[in-house]
């Protein structure tokens, strides 16, 4: 398997589930976890030193795959989400473009003002038996592994089969 990445950082949206308390207008968050579909609207590329430097901070306030709300030094609430599993994203570019693709890591920072309004105007969380979901907007870093065409229509192959399989995706 290849070794080079592309990292990228932009506006992220994705949808979400909790078991735990969730208030988006103070970003109080328990357990969040993100779920499919997420979508990276591309900024600009970054480098791999820009990227860890982000993962960095975000994992020093969230553990391995856990979210956390805390102050920032304004005194704004933001909830921070390292995701370390392989996901299918869709990156979309400023030229229109869009291409989905796999990522190996994604590190979410979530809190008011760190996107313009009119990212989160869709915004949501609903709760049923005990579990909230919905919709959120922030702004991640990713790495994503450049892989050739057999590399992607061998993990394609995978997750049909682990979805057959278990009626998950892998």
């Amino acid at each position: 398997m290849q070794s080079d990445f592309r990292f990228y950082k932009g506006i992220f949206h994705s949808q979400f589930e909790s078991s735990g308390v969730i208030d988006l207008k103070v970003l109080r968050f328990a357990d969040l976890q993100l779920q499919p579909r997420m979508i990276l609207k591309v900024e600009e590329e970054i480098t791999g030193e820009e990227f860890e430097k982000h993962k960095q901070r975000i994992q020093q306030d969230t553990g391995k795959q856990f979210s956390s709300a805390k102050q920032d030094a304004n005194d704004r609430p933001t909830a921070r989400v390292a995701m370390t599993d392989e996901q299918v994203i869709e990156l979309e570019f400023s030229d229109g473009k869009s291409r989905a693709v796999y990522c190996r890591e994604l590190y979410a920072e979530y809190g008011k003002g760190l996107v313009p309004e009119t990212f989160t105007a869709h915004d949501f969380v609903a709760a049923n038996d005990g579990v909230s979901h919905g919709r959120i907007t922030g702004r991640a870093w990713v790495k994503i592994p450049q892989l050739s065409e057999e590399e992607i229509q061998e993990k394609r192959k995978r997750s049909l089969t682990n979805f057959q399989e278990t009626g998950k995706d892998a």
